[in-house]
């Protein structure tokens, strides 16, 4: 029995450590300059009239800086994130993947990447636009590099990309996502719930005999709580940064259903691969997010004849709009099924000449 109760408290410490980790990611790095925004206020709460946050903002660390509002253009006069800040968002939503997958939506806009012959594919056509921002170039680099890469592996390639790492580096200095300290807790405590799950089975598997039948209920009990702790949803952005994709959405509802050409991008960044689905069906087959073209993980498809808007480009869109909270799963009513992109043909281009230069 005493094993059991060691066992037990052991699960408990842990789960008491993983709250605690998680809380401190949900409010994101500390911000030195939050006194000359926030204290001015003190009180005040708003970001300025209709602003974000009520009193959040002023109050403590979970509501975003003025600084951010003003910068995704979401303060009291302003008119919402613009088309370029789309690869933040995506960001802040599905992180790499879904960035990966918005970037390439706006090079196809601008007319720098095509669909590739296979569905799922994209090519390079022409040097990018010189006013794309790194990380599109980045983006647009990886393409040309692999020549006609799967869209659903760019995410995985950008992953070490000098490009985006700095991308992310201001968005947790901006206390929009965890700091790398607090993701690498954050692993740990999963980890830890991985290895007491392993070491309660094997005291369960070994210690039938031995043990009482009261001290196997309490041993299937941490068991439980360790599988829940492992199960439990990180979170991919602070406090901050879902407020700022909630309020991004509701200043732009009509992006929902895809926008009109050149909101594309930001349509997927903050409503998901079914965005794009509505509005631009041909382009969405040919970037492969069209069933069958690729399968849904298990459980986690759209429904049926939808837009395939989980799996390798998860988006908390449909959740209420909390950052890694769940597969973009709010619009289903809308089908978009059906359907093979045809592949364009087009030569390479990268990102020299009159492009965009150094992504990295």
């Amino acid at each position: 029995m005493a094993i059991a109760i060691g066992y037990v408290t052991l699960v408990i410490v842990l789960a008491i450590g993983a709250s605690a980790a998680r809380r401190a990611a949900l409010r994101g790095a500390p911000i030195p300059d939050r006194v000359d925004a926030e204290r001015g206020s003190a009180g005040g709460g708003s970001a300025g009239g209709g602003g974000v946050g009520g009193g959040g903002a002023g109050k403590g660390r979970s509501g975003p800086r003025r600084s951010v509002l003003d910068r995704f253009g979401l303060d009291a006069d302003g008119l919402g994130p613009r088309p370029a800040q789309a690869e933040e968002l995506a960001l802040l939503d599905g992180g790499p993947a879904l960035a990966a997958l918005v970037g390439v939506v706006a090079l196809y806009e601008s007319g720098a990447v095509v669909p590739g012959a296979m569905p799922g594919t994209v090519i390079s056509h022409r040097p990018a636009p010189s006013d794309d921002h790194d990380l599109r170039c980045a983006i647009h680099q990886e393409i040309d590099a692999h020549g006609g890469p799967r869209v659903a592996e760019l995410g995985q390639w950008l992953s070490g990309n000098q490009a985006l790492v700095a991308t992310r580096a201001r968005l947790r200095e901006e206390g929009l996502l965890p700091t790398a300290r607090q993701e690498r807790l954050l692993r740990w405590c999963r980890s830890g719930a991985l290895a007491l799950f392993a070491g309660g089975i094997i005291l369960l598997a070994g210690g039938v005999v031995a043990l009482g039948g009261s001290a196997i209920v309490v041993l299937s009990l941490g068991v439980v709580g360790t599988v829940v702790l492992g199960a439990r949803r990180q979170p991919r952005a602070t406090a901050a940064g879902s407020t700022v994709l909630t309020e991004a959405r509701r200043r732009l509802p009509g992006l929902a259903d895809g926008g009109l050409s050149g909101q594309r991008a930001l349509a997927v960044a903050l409503f998901g691969p079914v965005a794009l689905g509505r509005a631009d069906r041909t382009l969405a087959s040919g970037l492969g997010l069209l069933e069958p073209a690729i399968r849904s993980r298990a459980g986690r498809s759209a429904s049926s004849g939808g837009c395939s808007s989980a799996g390798d480009f998860a988006s908390g869109a449909g959740s209420g709009g909390s950052a890694g909270d769940g597969g973009h799963g709010g619009h289903g009513g809308h089908g978009c099924g059906g359907g093979h992109g045809g592949g364009c043909g087009g030569g390479g281009g990268g990102c020299g000449g009159g492009g965009c230069g150094g992504g990295g």
